[in-house]
């Protein structure tokens, strides 16, 4: 599938992906280089910043609707027993 993304969310849309298909990441550090002070940066601070955590809200947000349909799930079918703790 082709990977969504442009600017500073397409690094973290790969990762999810590569998440979502299980495939092992690795870190690697790099270093930074700031050019005449960084004055060339094209960073939009609260644009952006909401470009990248956007997806990073809708996977976690995903997983969190899992787990309580999955508890509820458990939770009809056992409810006196407390087997879903």
């Amino acid at each position: 599938s082709q990977v969504r993304g442009e600017r500073y969310e397409y690094e973290l849309a790969v990762l999810l992906e590569l998440s979502r298909r299980g495939v092992r990441v690795e870190e690697v550090g790099i270093g930074t280089v700031y050019d005449a002070g960084n004055a060339g940066s094209h960073f939009r601070p609260l644009r952006d910043s909401v470009r990248v955590l956007t997806p990073l809200l809708a996977f976690g947000a995903s997983s969190a609707v899992s787990f309580v349909v999955d508890y509820a799930g458990c939770w009809a079918s056992t409810p006196s027993s407390g087997a879903c703790g």
